[in-house]
């Protein structure tokens, strides 16, 4: 049949139904009907480890904005790609970028050297959910883009050293991934009530956390790395009165065995040894929908 009568709908919702991407393509290039449901399918998220399938994507986006427009989701990384080939794919992607004006999810890992490809002057998309994690030294022109990101929600970053932010940045932030840097910089001054505290080779100073007193009373979610520089959880239960659930992970057992560890007065909180099982529950227990039973989960 030459053209396809369907109710729109009808047409996006068999489109949502296909996942393959060969497939997709096919249907970008058929009737006008399928065209711009499949395209929207298409473009929407691009987490391409192949770097020549990455490549060509990027050079799509690159040349194309109104395609670009339709991405709401991108990661890009240094692996496993390398040599001139990682040169082409960091310096498409400060091409693209600026032109993905409606992301809403952003994960960058690269070294600084492919992070300095990135025109952060130029990105004018507004981020709900960002990972940024330099491998190697970070580039202080992040920091000051954070003040352009006030719908962000969650962010995820590594900050090798001390480091400030603006308190005009993130106001809405309110789960937060990062190592101490991280914490020390973005936590004042913001209602965050989950927070993934990453392992680092940094460690807060004595009297740090009583700093942020006011700020950790406000965590209901909070999920503690623990290496030889962390400081003892003991030093954080005592600030955590509104947490409803914990993860403690570490290698050492008599290190999180639950009996020494101060219980937030008047919540429930799970403690377990598997970083997994907060992925799943953090969220509905701040949420209110899992039931504050105390638990214990090796």
């Amino acid at each position: 049949m030459d053209r396809l009568v369907l109710p729109a709908e009808l047409v996006r919702l068999i489109v949502q139904q296909i996942k393959d991407g060969h497939t997709l393509a096919m249907l970008s290039s058929s009737c006008k009907a399928l065209r711009s449901e499949a395209e929207i399918s298409l473009y929407r998220f691009c987490a391409e480890r192949n770097p020549i399938r990455h490549i060509k994507f990027l050079t799509t986006i690159t040349n194309n904005p109104r395609l670009a427009a339709l991405v709401q989701i991108y990661r890009g990384r240094s692996a496993p790609v390398g040599g001139r080939q990682q040169d082409v794919l960091w310096t498409l992607v400060g091409k693209a970028l600026p032109n993905m004006i409606n992301l809403k999810q952003l994960s960058i890992l690269g070294y600084k050297k492919d992070l300095a490809a990135i025109p952060m002057e130029g990105l004018t998309f507004k981020l709900e959910i960002l990972s940024w994690i330099p491998v190697d030294i970070g580039d202080s022109r992040f920091q000051e883009w954070l003040e352009t990101q006030q719908s962000l929600k969650h962010l995820r970053w590594i900050c090798r050293t001390r480091t400030e932010v603006s308190p005009n940045a993130c106001p809405n932030l309110s789960s937060l991934e990062g190592n101490w840097h991280v914490v020390k910089a973005l936590l004042p001054g913001r209602t965050i009530d989950r927070l993934d505290w990453l392992m680092d080779q940094g460690c807060p100073p004595v009297g740090a956390l009583d700093q942020l007193s006011e700020e950790l009373q406000q965590l209901r979610s909070l999920s503690f790395e623990h290496n030889f520089n962390s400081p003892e959880y003991s030093s954080l239960g005592k600030h955590l009165q509104s947490l409803r659930f914990l993860e403690l992970c570490d290698h050492h057992s008599d290190w999180w065995s639950p009996s020494p560890h101060p219980n937030p007065q008047g919540h429930s909180v799970i403690i377990s040894t598997n970083r997994g099982t907060r992925r799943h529950h953090a969220k509905a227990v701040c949420e209110g929908s899992v039931p504050r039973t105390s638990g214990y989960c090796a």
